[in-house]
């Protein structure tokens, strides 16, 4: 199975700026070049980001060479795609701190490989003079297209929005990325989302015209959730960071093995390095018997340990198992600062106020009766006295068979 087929196979693959026939023949012909571009925007990547990455990564396992390009210059700027709002520009000192941040997670997911390099896209746009960057690059874009691209169109289309040369600008800066990189690197393919497209084929018309050479656009499907239809990457508190100190383990365990059924073997297929064999009997599992969530399970494991570790991905399942199984009497210091970053906290010790304060009830009467009819625990243990204080901290408070609150 060559690299397209797999993409194809994992439902990876969207569209490409030549046929699948040609693709093939070129990358079966020798080791190509690839590159994937990260804007700063953020001082850490979300787990959105993780699909385009792990294309990479098999770009990288199927003997070919990556480069990624953290925007550096283009952060400055900000891309319209997918956005129906100015983005902020960010100053100086805030974009190399969000630079650093990136760097230090691609280096930690790509690992110690001579096949791939990180540039930033900073350390050759900023040589260019405004005259030289209209001459060369603008004049070879037709303004008329270029107001046709779904990005742009969306943005004009929407009434009262703001849209500024800046931003108008953009899909002109990567494509010259592009051309940057396949006359100094060798670089042939871009890889990106399927919203990029626009950005991507930009590049490729802009090498055709400058050099008369054939360059090639990949991308793969946007991730959406299928009960909400939004893009995958956040929770009901926000994005999911890939950065542990952002979104720990636990977190991001959680909220993979929160994911709905649809999706579940699909986003094994995306973002997991299993085989397709072994996706496939888990499937044929998961299928005669959903309940015990197996392809949830599997799925949340293998991510976390992609992203932080094996230690820390068997830290989030044990802890998921002990709160499943209410066995939180002996919890680890770790393991409470796991659960600090996910469940509601209050420093009451009074059972009635620490079940209000931690929104487990929405009043103290609602709590009484919670707590008369043994609906409530305290450490694992149930609690069926109004008057009950809790003798020790921190501790696990815990009403029904899932709403959990830390006393601290």
């Amino acid at each position: 199975m060559n690299i397209i087929e797999e993409l194809q196979a994992r439902e990876s693959f969207f569209q490409a700026s030549t046929t699948i026939e040609n693709l093939e023949a070129y990358l079966n012909s020798g080791q190509r070049t690839v590159y994937l571009g990260l804007d700063p925007t953020a001082d850490s990547l979300h787990i959105g980001h993780l699909a385009t990455m792990v294309v990479i990564k098999r770009f990288l396992n199927a003997g070919h060479r990556a480069i990624i390009v953290i925007g550096g210059a283009t952060g400055m700027i900000g891309d319209p795609s997918g956005k129906n709002e100015e983005r902020n520009l960010l100053d100086h000192a805030t974009l190399q701190k969000n630079v650093a941040g990136l760097t230090a997670q691609c280096e930690s997911f790509f690992g110690k490989d001579d096949d791939w390099q990180m540039v930033n896209n900073y350390d050759w746009t900023h040589k260019l003079d405004v005259i030289t960057f209209l001459r060369d690059i603008g004049k070879n874009f037709s303004v008329n297209v270029m107001l046709k691209k779904d990005s742009v169109a969306s943005r004009l289309n929407t009434e009262d929005s703001f849209f500024s040369y800046t931003e108008f600008s953009y899909s002109l800066l990567q494509a010259y990325d592009f051309l940057h990189l396949f006359e100094n690197n060798g670089c042939t393919i871009q890889i990106g989302a399927s919203d990029q497209w626009g950005n991507m084929v930009a590049g490729v018309e802009l090498i055709h015209k400058k050099l008369g050479a054939e360059a090639f656009v990949i991308t793969a499907p946007l991730v959406v959730d299928s009960k909400t239809g939004k893009k995958f990457g956040k929770s009901e508190k926000g994005a999911i960071w890939l950065d542990q100190n952002k979104t720990n383990s636990y977190e991001v365990y959680q909220f993979l093995l929160n994911t709905p059924d649809a999706d579940a073997v699909h986003f094994l297929k995306r973002f997991t390095f299993l085989s397709l064999d072994e996706i496939a009997n888990i499937e044929n599992e998961f299928n005669n018997n959903p309940g015990l969530r197996l392809a949830q399970k599997t799925l949340a494991f293998e991510v976390v340990k992609n992203l932080h570790g094996t230690g820390q991905a068997n830290i989030a399942v044990e802890l998921s198992d002990k709160l499943f199984a209410n066995d939180v009497s002996n919890l680890t210091d770790n393991e409470f600062e796991m659960l600090a970053s996910v469940l509601p906290q209050t420093s009451e010790t009074n059972i009635i106020e620490a079940l209000v304060a931690t929104n487990l009830a929405s009043s103290k009467r609602e709590a009484k009766e919670f707590i008369e009819n043994g609906a409530v625990s305290v450490s694992g243990v149930v609690v069926t006295d109004p008057t009950y204080t809790i003798p020790q901290t921190p501790t696990i408070i815990k009403k029904g068979k899932k709403d959990y609150g830390i006393v601290i």
